[in-house]
């Protein structure tokens, strides 16, 4: 982590032109790239966990007052 993005070594000059000016290209979304968004494991692991967490969810609500009937 730097303070600044001129002291980024790792940043090109013109993406500290960039930065720096506070210009960002507003070019509008016409298409979202769900291809190059769904082929990334992070996603995935949120999808994964997601519907983990429901389903656990699901499970309890739908057993527990048949664990407490019992």
């Amino acid at each position: 982590a730097h303070s600044s993005p001129s002291e980024d070594p790792q940043l090109s000059s013109q993406e500290k032109q960039l930065i720096l000016s506070g210009c960002v290209p507003k070019e509008p979304v016409t298409t979202i790239p769900w291809r190059l968004i769904l082929s990334k494991p992070p996603v995935w692991a949120l999808i994964i966990s997601h519907f983990c967490h429901n389903w656990g969810t699901f499970i309890l609500l739908t057993w527990m007052p048949t664990y407490y009937n019992q």
